[in-house]
């Protein structure tokens, strides 16, 4: 729904719109409810590719909106405003940059409201774990998971901090997990999907499957990947005289 005073895309069970305080009911709530979704396009950030989760459910995997149809009509929507959509784009910005701590700082502003949308949390974990601290980035992770147990991204980035500890094999449950929902039609960005394949293949090298990994390692450069002799060292391997990798 949106806020009748300025604008802003509210979750349905909002009690106060949370960029201009209005309080919020029935009376002077609009509604997603009743629109079309015919296009299968994110009401609140124009995603195109929305992705079906349940027979009448439809998740936006970029910001984390979702979409409960009838016959193409909206009945149910738990959608994210623009202020947050955009301090999550800045954030992703930052985050390339190695800005890890400035990226915190934006989503941490919004960290109170109770924010009820899994791409939020997922960003927020990767942004805290960015910064050092892993255990505010599993919290993070946690709450993702209880909204939204179908996202890619998530497993990804919960199984990179079980890299750090060295749980290889937790790990890479993970990433087999979140390669499954991929596999089962789950969106996921190109590159991050390289990186799904390589991190993959390190866990396998780490747990005794070599030869299975380092076939991962290669898909993974054969898409783009440039991090994998720097991944083969990290898994304890060393180059043979005749370009090998045992």
């Amino acid at each position: 729904m949106f806020c009748s005073k300025c604008g802003f895309i509210l979750p349905d069970d909002s009690a106060f719109c949370s960029k201009c305080g209005n309080k919020i009911n029935k009376d002077n709530a609009l509604s997603l409810n009743g629109k079309k979704l015919t296009e299968r396009k994110c009401l609140a950030c124009d995603n195109i590719n929305l992705v079906k989760i349940e027979s009448n459910k439809y998740y936006c995997n970029s910001c984390g909106s979702t979409y409960v149809v009838d016959d193409d009509t909206i009945i149910e929507s738990e959608v994210i405003d623009e202020e947050i959509i955009e301090a999550m784009r800045k954030e992703t910005v930052l985050n390339n940059q190695g800005k890890y701590l400035e990226g915190l700082e934006i989503l941490k502003a919004y960290e109170n409201l109770n924010i009820h949308n899994c791409k939020y949390w997922i960003k927020l974990g990767r942004a805290y774990s960015s910064c050092g601290n892993f255990d505010e980035g599993k919290k993070c992770y946690d709450r993702a998971l209880k909204i939204n147990d179908k996202e890619p991204t998530l497993y990804c980035n919960m199984a990179s901090n079980l890299i750090i500890d060295n749980d290889f094999e937790k790990a890479k449950e993970l990433y087999e997990k979140a390669i499954d929902l991929i596999d089962s039609g789950m969106d996921c960005q190109y590159g991050d999907y390289t990186n799904i394949l390589a991190n993959y293949g390190l866990t396998l090298i780490k747990t005794g499957e070599k030869e299975k990994g380092l076939k991962l390692v290669q898909r993974a450069e054969s898409r783009g990947y440039k991090n994998g002799n720097m991944l083969r060292k990290y898994a304890g391997l060393k180059k043979s005289l005749f370009g090998g990798w045992h």
